[in-house]
């Protein structure tokens, strides 16, 4: 995860009057709520382990340090135990629950989006690592899509925080609303996932009605790319359940 990332360039630290979402000037509706975001770095790396599967032949190979930052990696050589040390700026045990990882990785980052600055949260992992558990749940997207009572403690990032922009929205009178994007980047090409041409539109592809690709300073932006107004949690979950039909995904042995 890489919670506070306001960009891969911009927003290494936040001025103390930092520009609305809705504009440059602090509305009515805006000044009972304003929190100001506390930012001395724009990028922060955190760590979630998840739990050592009991039912197969599993065994936990890591130490976690007392101050929540930093954990070794142990592991048994010929010559004895060889022992690798890591620091990050969180480090989340087994136990964490998603409440705990909203609040400490996503929630600076959706007060810093409100606030009008770019915002990013990245999973990275490998496949079975916990990723979907972490950002939508233990169902993934599916979940949202179906008509079924939600588990609101067991939801991941993505739906706590639209639910949070959301309302915020609601209460600005319609003057902040929420659009949603579905890209991929495959093979170094960006697809438009959410294009009504099958397989996805290729970014800035010659011939096919697509977003292009346009540079402005050091930020890259889509001007063009296919947006969907949301309203809800479920809406913008299907969304994105439409854009994973077009999404490519080779099979190995850890995902049939």
């Amino acid at each position: 995860l890489l919670p506070r990332a306001a960009s891969a360039f911009d927003l290494s630290r936040v001025p103390d009057t930092a520009p609305r979402a809705a504009g440059f000037e602090v509305l009515d509706w805006e000044d009972a709520g304003c929190r100001k975001v506390s930012q001395e770095e724009s990028i922060r790396v955190a760590a979630r382990f998840r739990p050592v599967d009991r039912n197969g032949n599993d065994v936990s190979c890591v130490e976690f340090g007392r101050d929540g930052q930093t954990c070794s990696l142990r592991i048994q050589r010929t010559h004895g135990i060889s022992e690798f040390p890591f620091a990050y700026d969180h480090v989340f045990q087994p136990e964490a629950s998603q409440v705990d990882i909203y609040h400490s990785v996503a929630q600076p980052i959706v007060e810093g989006v409100i606030n009008g600055f770019n915002g990013a949260i990245i999973a990275y992992g490998q496949t079975g690592s916990g990723k979907t558990h972490t950002m939508f749940g233990p169902q993934g997207a599916q979940a949202f899509v179906q008509d079924k009572e939600l588990d609101f403690e067991t939801l991941g990032i993505i739906p706590r925080a639209l639910q949070e922009l959301l309302e915020y929205a609601k209460n600005t009178q319609g003057l902040v609303q929420l659009r949603a994007s579905y890209v991929e980047t495959y093979n170094e090409t960006v697809i438009d996932l959410l294009s009504p041409l099958r397989g996805g539109a290729v970014v800035g592809e010659q011939g096919l009605q697509s977003a292009a690709m346009r540079e402005q300073g050091e930020v890259l932006y889509l001007p063009t790319v296919t947006e969907t107004p949301v309203t809800s949690v479920h809406e913008a979950m299907e969304v994105m359940r439409i854009g994973n039909r077009n999404r490519h995904q080779a099979e190995t042995k850890m995902n049939r």
